[in-house]
């Protein structure tokens, strides 16, 4: 079903686009609210429109019909409205006077009556016209809301899409630290591996070190005691040089007792 703006839809049923509003707000004329170029818009239902433009003029008859029926109903009043007229002196005047005073009390009646209608059509015009005032009303609040619940929406979304990218940044930044976090491990799990690797070869050191040491204080000790050994040994070699000597003296002294007791 094809559905009317409410300019297009004035223009069929020969009314304003204000008439055409205030129906749908008051759900007279069955239509939508739709998204449009510069905000939200009745839509109408082309359907619709032909049975609210048949119902509207089913109301105008009606009315038509009562004005016309209060009308007609003015005569009967007349002949009362004429009898509370004061009676003539005689009877002769009063006969003569008869037909215009009931043409009389009938304008009068139809004047009353008309004033009547008039005073009756002017409070549904101040009554239509009072409607018609909350009904544009209630619309621009309707129009007011829904621009709040739009940007609200809008508000709604673009809150939606800063979390969602915070979400991703977070998302990232979780992932960078987790990374950078395996990187400092893996390079403190070396650093680890380093230092344990030199604490076990200063560990080896310090062992061959003090083994070192055992072997520098024994080889001093035996040096120590070869030290003593070769001392003992030349001051024995000492003694027996001595003692050759000595030996050598007393050979050469018996050598020459026998050399010189011969030549005497």
């Amino acid at each position: 079903m094809r559905m009317l703006s409410t300019g297009a839809a004035a223009k069929i049923a020969g009314c304003s686009s204000d008439t055409i509003r205030r129906a749908c707000q008051s759900e007279d004329l069955r239509a939508e609210m739709v998204e449009g170029k510069r905000g939200l818009v009745w839509k109408v239902r082309e359907d619709s429109l032909r049975d609210w433009i048949e119902e509207r003029e089913r109301e105008k008859q009606e009315r038509l019909e009562e004005a016309q029926g209060s009308v007609a109903a003015g005569p009967q009043d007349g002949p009362s409205i004429a009898a509370e007229k004061p009676q003539e002196s005689t009877s002769t005047a009063e006969e003569m006077q008869d037909g215009s005073v009931m043409t009389a009390g009938v304008l009068a009646a139809m004047q009353e009556s008309l004033k009547e209608a008039l005073e009756v059509a002017r409070e549904q015009r101040v009554d239509r016209l009072e409607a018609e005032r909350r009904a544009t009303e209630a619309e621009k609040n309707a129009f007011r809301l829904a621009r709040q619940i739009q940007a609200l929406m809008t508000d709604m979304d673009r809150q939606k899409r800063l979390l969602s990218e915070n979400a991703e940044s977070l998302i990232e930044k979780d992932a960078e630290l987790k990374q950078q976090l395996a990187i400092n491990e893996e390079k403190a799990e070396r650093e680890r591996a380093i230092r344990e690797e030199a604490e076990a070869e200063t560990y080896q050191a310090r062992a061959e070190a003090l083994e070192f040491q055992e072997k520098l204080k024994a080889a001093e000790q035996e040096l120590e005691k070869i030290r003593a050994e070769a001392e003992e040994s030349s001051s024995k070699l000492k003694e027996a040089r001595t003692e050759i000597e000595g030996w050598e003296s007393r050979r050469k002294q018996s050598f020459w007792n026998r050399i010189l007791g011969r030549s005497g």
